[in-house]
């Protein structure tokens, strides 16, 4: 997306490999066992050990992964 921030709500059992980025804004992830690099504007690493692709950028906004149970 360009204007706007992405907010990603997934079960907190998901397995994934996550690139996350944004330009303007921040990056969090939070309720899910992240391991991998992350900062202010990007985020790579997996989750659960791993699995699908998860890809989310924005410009003008931030990016937040939420895990649910």
């Amino acid at each position: 997306t360009v204007n706007g921030g992405i907010r990603l709500h997934l079960p907190a059992s998901t397995r994934a490999e996550v690139s996350l980025s944004c330009t303007n804004g921040g990056i969090h992830i939070d309720g899910l066992p992240f391991d991998g690099d992350i900062s202010r504007r990007n985020a790579s690493g997996i989750v659960n050990g791993g699995g699908s692709r998860i890809t989310a950028r924005t410009t003008n906004g931030g990016v937040h992964v939420i895990g649910r149970t």
